[in-house]
């Protein structure tokens, strides 16, 4: 990692932003786990776990939760130094390096 990129100063404010983003997707999530799994009776009934799965997704969805992800993932991604090592990538890159990420069925 570059030295420059080992101690990350942040405005309060952008940060503040970022960190309200992330409460607001975390706890409404939270929520619609709450509600849909608050009693034992729903949690194997079928039509219920059809109805939450349509819920999380109707939240994902009407609140653009991916744009909103893209915007701190920007804001966190700010003050980093993102000069190219000789692998041909910068140091949040390779950080992110190896992660799996969700593919299609059968991938």
């Amino acid at each position: 990692m570059l030295k420059e990129n080992e101690v990350i100063t942040m405005r309060g404010l952008k940060v503040a932003k970022a960190l309200r983003t992330i409460v607001y997707i975390q706890t409404s999530l939270k929520n619609i786990d709450a509600y849909y799994s608050q009693s034992s009776a729903h949690s194997n009934n079928e039509k219920f776990s059809i109805e939450y799965a349509i819920e999380k997704n109707r939240f994902i969805d009407h609140n653009r939760i991916t744009r909103k992800l893209a915007k701190v993932r920007r804001i966190l991604s700010e003050p980093f130094n993102k000069k190219l090592g000789e692998d041909e990538m910068d140091d949040l890159e390779r950080r992110v390096e190896g992660i799996i990420f969700w593919a299609k069925p059968g991938d």
